[in-house]
């Protein structure tokens, strides 16, 4: 059914956006009264129109107090993703002697929007001095011939710097043979900010027989490969934790068609083995002797720098941070390069440490984090703790206040059995 917006003049209805103010009028006496004249109608064949697909019908009624429509003329634009982007400019088709004029136009959508929710904007203009006489915005919904109808990757769980996965997807083509055609993918994954990262990018290949960036009409399966990782193309940093695997069909430039699924990221370094080096196996004195430890690192994707061990105690409500510092499994602090190490470290149970709360005698646990650069955890390894009462008989090693403790990203806390 087609949409009817009948408005006053510079009105939209509630769901629709505010538009932006209109010029100010001018003093001149040749100027159109803008109190004189009203887009009354604006009517769309469809409030779903097809990218690429043949242009959908725009019919407008334009009202005058003047009896004439001389040097006015209708602008149509697209707004989309705080951009505007224009699709045509017509002279009024009506001469004088009329209060009314209703007339069709053909609306073409631009080459670069994109496939989603969008909004027509329809504005009447005096062309003689580019004045604004009338405002209408419909809301529209922009979509495609071509659809991706499935995205199936082997596996949900994507390591970041890792190795790459396998997807397969399956295209639906409505539309004559297209050429100039890709598969864009992206990992997208919100938090504390939006990170967005290429995955992969590949011309189109529908298989035996089919030219490569050729889409033909009807149905096409494709398989490809996609990663994580912080090195490609895009912005912001991607973390372990939820995010989106996003399939874009490309064509000539514009996203024709686009899917989604839900996937989960890893780390490529993670604590893989958590020893005391103690021949009081796991009892440790409170304010007493520190006590070695050896945390084993794994790092199945490049090599990262920046990284960190941080040691807690924790004990019900208290967490006391227990010795930690950068990596030294290469002559460069905090970098693990691709492979094993182990990193030498000391222990100590202290309630005079950055944290919360009193230890006391009694079962515990000795948590190890491996953090980036920003405090972001990337893995947690723990071992269970005996803590007995001890005199303070050194120093305990690492920060000794909240001040000098390693950094966390915001929001991060001490896990807590």
């Amino acid at each position: 059914m087609a949409l009817l917006a009948s408005v006053v003049l510079g009105a939209c209805s509630d769901n629709t956006m505010s538009p932006p103010a209109a010029p100010p009028i001018s003093s001149r006496q040749d100027l159109i009264p803008s109190d004189s004249v009203a887009l009354t109608q604006v009517s769309l064949s469809s409030t779903t129109l097809t990218i690429g697909a043949p242009p959908a019908l725009l019919t407008t009624t334009v009202t005058t107090g003047i009896g004439s429509f001389h040097q006015m003329r209708l602008r149509a634009s697209i707004l989309q993703q705080q951009r505007t982007h224009p699709a045509f400019e017509v002279a009024i088709p009506c001469g004088d002697a009329q209060a009314t004029c209703t007339f069709t136009t053909s609306l073409t959508l631009p080459s670069d929007v994109i496939l989603g929710p969008a909004q027509l904007q329809v504005e009447l203009i005096d062309s003689a001095f580019d004045t604004l006489l009338g405002r209408v915005i419909v809301d529209i919904t922009l979509t495609g011939a071509q659809f991706i109808t499935a995205l199936s990757p082997s596996s949900t769980t994507l390591t970041i710097g890792g190795a790459s996965s396998g997807f397969i997807a399956t295209i639906q083509n409505t539309d004559v043979d297209q050429t100039g055609a890709a598969v864009q993918g992206w990992i997208i994954q919100a938090g504390a900010g939006l990170a967005r990262r290429a995955a992969v990018s590949n011309a189109l290949q529908c298989g035996v027989g089919s030219g490569g960036g050729v889409l033909p009409s009807g149905t096409c399966s494709i398989s490809g490969f996609f990663l994580a990782s912080n090195t490609l193309m895009g912005s912001g940093t991607l973390l372990p934790g939820p995010a989106l695997f996003e399939l874009d069909l490309v064509v000539n430039g514009n996203v024709r068609a686009r899917k989604s699924v839900r996937i989960t990221l890893v780390s490529s370094a993670s604590v893989v083995g958590l020893t005391l080096n103690s021949t009081r196996s796991d009892t440790v004195s409170i304010e007493g002797q520190s006590v070695a430890y050896t945390a084993t690192l794994k790092n199945v994707g490049v090599s990262m720098s920046g990284l960190a061990l941080q040691g807690t105690v924790v004990q019900g409500s208290a967490h006391r941070f227990a010795g930690g510092g950068a990596l030294s499994c290469t002559s460069t602090p905090g970098v693990l390069p691709n492979g094993n190490c182990t990193f030498a470290g000391q222990l100590v149970a202290t309630s005079n440490t950055a944290g919360d709360g009193t230890l006391v005698t009694g079962a515990a646990t000795f948590q190890v984090e491996l953090v980036d650069a920003g405090g972001h955890v990337l893995s947690t390894a723990n071992i269970p703790l005996t803590l007995v009462e001890g005199p303070l008989t050194s120093p305990p090693p690492g920060p000794g206040s909240d001040a000098e403790r390693l950094p966390r990203s915001r929001g991060a806390r001490l896990a807590r059995p």
